[in-house]
């Protein structure tokens, strides 16, 4: 069982990713991440670093899929929670946190100097 602080947080991860505010998470969300980030990083759709981004963020939705219990191709809050939940107790876990992060921190780095400065952070 999800505590609660984890799921603030995990509620706040859900709202970040749900880019169309549509209250699920589906692959449209997912698209429009991969738009702004290239949008706000001047990545061009035939860069590698485009497609890195972009074999990422398919990946992700991939795996956040599995959670989609009454298959309609939508992510509910109530299916994230259930996922983590599941997530949390199995060995997967770890592994899938750490590449998280570090994706997340490689995102936010603009200038690849290892270090997130405020206004990357703000950006």
């Amino acid at each position: 069982m999800l505590t609660a602080l984890q799921q603030r947080k995990l509620t706040t991860l859900f709202n970040n990713i749900d880019a169309d505010s549509g209250g699920t998470l589906n692959q449209d969300d997912f698209h429009l991440i991969l738009n702004k980030l290239a949008i706000s990083r001047g990545l061009k759709p035939n860069s590698w670093q485009y497609a890195y981004l972009r074999s990422i963020l398919v990946s992700m939705w991939n795996n956040l899929s599995l959670a989609d219990q009454n298959r309609d191709a939508e992510i509910t809050l109530e299916e994230w929670f259930k996922y983590y939940d599941n997530l949390i107790h199995s060995d997967a876990y770890e592994p899938l946190i750490h590449l998280q992060c570090d994706v997340f921190f490689a995102l936010l780095d603009e200038d690849d100097n290892g270090e997130i400065s405020q206004q990357e952070y703000v950006d």
